[in-house]
């Protein structure tokens, strides 16, 4: 052999080698792109089956809660019908593996079972799982029953005898691997974890299981006999029943796999084909290395360039090679791949802004949306809420309040066809009405309103559905999607304390404004810097038009802001946990006025408001009772006024405090009396002395006769009671004259007096009110 010879066999060898190398890069490349395709195929699978499970363990405790409602327990001393009870289960979830239902006492006792008779008494099931069924309405977890180890799905089961929980119990077999396996196609085997993170192999394949000591949850590379390549996966589908007691509880898991070899396959390279034949000289050898490199060596190398690429995060997929061999095949699998990796990217972007529930846009999303019709004229954006739908998630399931969430999706969409609609997440939706007004905007919001009064129903379900909407416009009260949005929230809010149940956005009522949390911050410093002041209206006595009595009112002169409505500083007050301190602040004045005008001989009771809060206070009538010994005056030198919604907020403490302060000889009356809530059972029962009328029956009794009822019912019912009747807001001297012919004790208002500082009180209560004739009827 020539050197030519031998050079040019050189050349072709370097050529072919090079070639190979190339080969066994891009064919490693591959590898790792398929091995990272199945691990995300593996989490991916694990994440599904797992909410699967989940999904299906709360579907089964729904029937078995269905059971337990339509089903009726056997009474003490009698085992149920067990044959009925599973036939009753049965029916509702025909295609279930449950193969039979127990009945426990708390303490985790199983009290019967319809596979088979177990004594009263024995231990089986971890009283954790119920009291985790207890808190939550239904909870999983692994118990051993006969039979092996069972997947038990409890929930309260509404009776206290025989047992207390209802329990389904599940085979963990191979009947639910293979259930599994149509679920997850890579699931392989069925293991069973215990507290100390031992495995037990229930069913499925031993041989395919992750080395012992990978996580579970993470995909670990295992390379069994014979080459063959695997992923597998150890994934968590039933968990213990809590977090609590997850350390001594098993639960159970499955082993999944991904066979990388087979995948694999498709993408393998064939050998370069030799070429035949002699090469004559260095020249033929040259020619023949530029034509391999022309023909195999540039494809190849594009082909890792385009991997480099692909490594650095670039995913556009590169031209296919027009080629019609391996190196063509190549090129088209590897823009395949790189366009399912592109797809797959964009479904998880736009999950990430979609709402799982509903399917609509999430706030993210509605926002990005919505910005660019910002500039268009006018718009509306309407927030609408189900008002009862965490009541229906609590007493019906989550699954329950899932359908209704989304058939108010779908309610809406035909309501607002033209509207972008999304899901704020809990139970909010909001839509974005370009070229609405707010006359459009209200009818809209009305309409919705009366809309869904009409009950969701489903079969023989039947559900009550109460909708709030809150209206926000464009350009009136923002500009910018994200504020607009909040402000829609803050009218929701308003909307769910309203009678109409639709609120358009008021800035005065917004409790987030830069203003309201500077005022929020200064409230407790006003209380040392003499910022409040007491002010006194007087109450005038109608038998006798004598002033008696005298309602303190708190004024917050505000060093910047001037006088501070309490409508708009008391509910901080409430916010801040302050409250209290005013309170004891007011009383502490306002008893220590009333000792002051005692010592001048002007003898007036004081009456001063408490809030629900204080009303929960029970060392509040200590408190009152030594701050009227160490003014040195009687009980009867005060009185406390509280509201109907402050007594209804916890009506048993309230008329605790309530009655201890009647006990120390301290009267209490009724506040804007008929616009809250108080029943007649409640009145009878409140240790009070007055009841005061609230204005808005008063503002109008001239001309309105069923307001002049109103108020004749209540002060017969409050002095048939034994209660002194007062009321608010007189305006004028006819109201007045009604009034006292109606009988009513006490008036008071701005055609009496306005509320005056105590010097000024007190030269009032010196001087007659010249509105009074010597008659004792209104001038």
């Amino acid at each position: 052999m020539t050197v030519g010879q031998k050079l040019g066999f050189l050349v072709l060898a370097a050529l072919l080698a090079a070639q190979l190398v190339t080969a066994a890069v891009i064919h490693h490349i591959v590898r790792l792109q398929i091995e990272a395709d199945g691990r995300s195929t593996l989490i991916a699978s694990a994440g599904r089956l797992a909410r699967q499970v989940g999904t299906r363990g709360d579907q089964i405790a729904a029937d078995l809660t269905a059971v337990r409602d339509d089903a009726s327990l056997a009474p003490m001393g009698r085992q149920p019908d067990g044959a009925a009870l599973f036939a009753a289960f049965a029916r509702r979830d025909p295609h279930s593996l449950v193969t039979r239902l127990l009945l426990l006492h708390p303490a985790g006792d199983i009290a019967f079972d319809t596979m088979q008779g177990l004594p009263s008494g024995t231990r089986r099931i971890d009283p954790a799982v119920l009291q985790a069924a207890s808190k939550s309405g239904a909870a999983q977890s692994i118990a051993s029953l006969s039979g092996g180890p069972h997947w038990m799905i409890v929930v309260p089961a509404g009776t206290h005898d025989p047992a207390d929980f209802l329990a389904a119990a599940i085979p963990l077999d191979a009947r639910l691997l293979a259930r599994l396996s149509e679920e997850a196609s890579t699931v392989r085997t069925l293991v069973l974890v215990d507290a100390a993170g031992h495995w037990t192999t229930l069913a499925g394949d031993r041989g395919k299981l992750p080395p012992s000591d990978a996580p579970p949850g993470d995909a670990a590379a295992v390379v069994a006999g014979g080459g063959t390549g695997l992923l597998a996966l150890s994934a968590q589908v039933i968990p213990p029943a809590s977090s609590a007691a997850a350390a001594g509880q098993p639960h159970a898991a499955v082993a999944m796999t991904y066979d990388v070899t087979a995948r694999l396959g498709r993408y393998h390279l064939e050998r370069v084909l030799l070429i035949d034949g002699l090469v004559v000289g260095l020249t033929a050898a040259v020619m023949i290395a530029l034509l391999v490199s022309s023909m195999i060596g540039r494809p190849l190398a594009g082909l890792v360039t385009q991997t480099r690429r692909i490594s650095r995060g670039d995913l556009t997929p590169p031209p296919t090679l027009r080629r019609r061999d391996e190196i063509g095949a190549l090129s088209a699998a590897l823009g395949a791949m790189l366009r399912a990796f592109t797809r797959r990217e964009t479904q998880v972007r736009e999950e990430a802004l979609r709402d799982p529930v509903t399917g609509l846009r999430n706030r993210a999303a509605f926002l990005e949306a919505i910005q660019p019709g910002m500039t268009n004229g006018s718009a509306a954006i309407l927030v609408i809420g189900l008002v009862r739908l965490q009541e229906i998630a609590n007493t019906l399931g989550h699954g329950i309040a899932d359908r209704v969430l989304r058939h108010t999706a779908l309610r809406l969409g035909r309501l607002l066809a033209d509207a972008d609609i999304a899901c704020l997440g809990g139970r909010t939706f909001a839509a974005f009405l370009p070229g609405v007004d707010e006359p459009v905007a209200r009818a809209l919001a009305a309409t919705i309103v009366s809309h869904f009064e009409s009950p969701y129903s489903n079969g023989d379900l039947a559900i009550d559905t109460v909708a709030a909407v809150g209206i926000a416009l464009l350009p009136l009260h923002g500009e910018q999607a994200e504020p607009l949005l909040r402000r829609a929230e803050v009218a929701f809010q308003g909307a769910l304390k309203s009678e109409p149940r639709w609120a358009l956005y008021d800035p005065a009522t917004d409790p987030h404004t830069p203003e309201r949390l500077s005022l929020m911050s200064e409230l407790r410093q006003g209380f040392g810097s003499g910022e409040f002041v007491l002010a006194y209206q007087p109450k005038l006595h109608l038998p006798t038009r004598r002033i008696l009595a005298v309602e303190a009112l708190v004024r917050w002169h505000h060093p910047r802001h001037g006088l501070v409505p309490p409508d708009l500083f008391v509910p901080l007050a409430e916010e801040t946990g302050n409250i209290r301190h005013l309170t004891r602040w007011a009383l502490r004045t306002g008893i220590g006025q009333a000792a002051a005008w005692r010592a001048e001989g002007i003898d007036v009771q004081v009456a001063i408001n408490l809030s629900a809060r204080d009303l929960s206070d029970s060392a509040l009538p200590s408190a009152v009772a030594s701050l009227l010994e160490e003014a040195g005056v009687g009980t009867s030198a005060i009185s406390l006024e509280v509201t109907e919604s402050a007594i209804m907020a916890d009506p048993a403490a309230a008329i605790a405090v309530l009655r201890e302060f009647s006990e120390r000889g301290i009267d209490a009356a009724i506040d804007d009396f008929g616009v809250g809530q108080t029943s007649l059972a409640y009145l009878r029962s409140l240790p009070i002395r007055e009841i005061k009328i609230d204005k808005t029956f008063v503002q109008r009794i001239v001309e309105d006769e069923d307001d002049r009822k109103i108020v004749r019912s209540v002060v017969e019912l409050g002095h048939s009671l034994g209660r002194k009747v007062s009321v608010e807001g007189v305006e004028d001297a006819a109201t007045l004259s009604i009034l006292a012919s109606l009988g009513c004790d006490h008036a008071q208002g701005y055609y009496i007096a306005r509320p005056l500082v105590a010097d000024a009180l007190a030269a009032f209560v010196r001087q007659p009110p010249k509105l009074v004739s010597a008659a004792g009827m209104p001038a």
